[in-house]
């Protein structure tokens, strides 16, 4: 009788574990029928309200768009394909100057150049930039209002520039970054690559795999006349630094880089401008990080992570960090070595979005995925202590108006799933963004063209603010 009744508890119990446990597999959505091949890109055109996705596929479910395509939240679309190749293999997409520009391996017509910066503009594709034989376009970036290439060249379009690339919308040609290069022929050459930028403090930082002895190592930085280290840079022989992102005024770098070899952290480290510090000691596992994106103000990374109270040694494919709690959420793998993470990560429409491979958990992904931003988090450890709330007023606060780039939400509360919705004066849906309002959210609207707009957040399906703005 004791073993029964004992056998009956241990049933309740499994059954009780089971219905609060996520169904980890159904956390995640294919977006369409998925793509034929492999993409490496995401990005957020807000003025459009497109996902624009790139990468080396054919097809977007059965839409011919060779590399290059667009998601509206319920189907793909196309831009008039690039100049006809095997495999494209568009990196990045970016918008500038009412231009759009792609890096990538495209066949130019007519001529025996291979064009790596091609742009898009009265819907079609024109050479942007041509490089020597045996160079690269490693990213095409917008830092400070610039437009930068990035890679391993020692030219541009027969004009002199190591490694960096300025792009002149007034004459529609590409130029050197800096010139005065105390580095031109020692410091950057044809075994060093540039492959990311960022601004941070009033200057630009640039990470790649900078192979010097000296402190410019990996990375760097400069303030518009002078070339400066970061301490004594990144140690380690195959080291290099790849993610840059500044969350919450402290610049995150990711790469391949390890303690061991007397760095701050493994794969990712933090910069508060003056030193390096590892930005989450309390993570006892990290591997490879693959991707950063500001979504919601919170700050995503995909990866491989084990963190405290992980019993079965799992790790979480993409985690989350709001300058407080670390939160693991998304997909749930085994072995960290042997799960790639997502190649990248955007937020569109209330959604996460990330590249990942054509299966996960068993399932057909079709490498494009979404999760909704409000998915359950794993696990979540407190990496800093985060002001407590008070129990005050609601007010709320909209600034700058007008604006120019970023637009502040400052509230004397804190609600979980506020959604944010922004319309044109024809009333059309321009952004639409749910995130966890906090005593301050910035957004990114650079991409939003000039005019009035109006915004209306609520909490609970209650508004809660409802004003204009104008871009300037």
């Amino acid at each position: 009788m004791l073993n029964l009744l004992r056998n009956k508890i241990i049933v309740i119990l499994i059954i009780y574990a089971g219905a609060n446990q996520p169904l980890h597999s159904q956390l995640w959505q294919r977006v369409g029928n998925g793509l034929d091949r492999f993409s490496n890109g995401l990005w957020t055109n807000i003025e459009s309200n497109k996902l624009f996705v790139t990468g080396n596929f054919i097809h977007a479910d059965t839409l011919l768009c060779r590399g290059i395509c667009f998601w509206d939240g319920k189907v793909f679309g196309k831009l008039t394909p690039p100049p006809a190749c095997d495999l494209c293999g568009t990196g990045r997409l970016i918008k500038f100057d009412n231009k759009l520009f792609a890096t990538g391996e495209y066949t130019v017509p007519s001529s025996t150049d291979i064009g790596q910066v091609m742009q898009y503009e009265n819907e079609s594709w024109s050479l942007s930039a041509r490089f020597p034989k045996n160079s690269a376009a490693g990213s095409i970036v917008l830092v400070n209002d610039k437009l930068l290439i990035l890679g391993l060249f020692d030219s541009i379009s027969g004009i002199r520039a190591n490694c960096i690339a300025l792009y002149n919308p007034e004459n529609n040609m590409w130029e050197r970054f800096a010139q005065n290069e105390p580095f031109q022929n020692t410091f950057f050459h044809s075994e060093e690559l540039l492959n990311n930028a960022t601004y941070y403090k009033n200057e630009y930082y640039f990470s790649g795999n900078i192979n010097r002895d000296d402190d410019f190592k990996e990375i760097l930085r400069y303030d518009g006349k002078d070339w400066k280290p970061l301490q004594k840079g990144i140690f380690g022989g195959f080291a290099d630094a790849r993610g840059l992102i500044v969350y919450k005024d402290i610049l995150y770098v990711t790469g391949y880089f390890f303690k061991r070899d007397g760095n701050a952290g493994d794969y990712i480290m933090a910069w508060d401008g003056e030193k390096w510090f590892n930005p989450f000691p309390q993570i006892q596992y990290l591997y490879d990080i693959k991707n950063m994106a500001i979504i919601s103000d919170q700050l995503y990374i995909s990866g491989s992570f084990i963190i405290p109270a992980d019993m079965d040694s799992l790790a979480y494919n993409i985690a989350r960090f709001d300058g407080c709690n670390f939160s693991a959420f998304g997909i749930k793998m085994k072995y960290p070595e042997d799960v790639e993470a997502p190649f990248a990560l955007a937020g569109f429409q209330g959604k996460i979005y990330a590249s990942v491979r054509d299966s996960l958990q068993g399932k057909y992904a079709g490498y494009l995925i979404s999760f909704d931003e409000n998915t359950p988090n794993y696990r979540t450890i407190n990496i800093t202590e985060c002001p407590k709330e008070v129990d005050t007023v609601l007010t709320i606060e909209l600034y700058p108006n007008p604006f120019d780039e970023w637009l502040t939400i400052k509230s004397t509360k804190c609600f979980a799933g506020a959604l944010i919705t922004m319309c044109d004066m024809l009333g059309r849906t321009v952004y639409h963004s749910r995130f966890n309002m906090k005593y301050e959210n910035r957004f990114d609207l650079m991409q939003l063209s000039g005019g009035l707009y109006y915004i209306t957040v609520k909490t609970n399906e209650q508004v809660i603010l409802k004003t204009k703005v104008i871009k300037l």
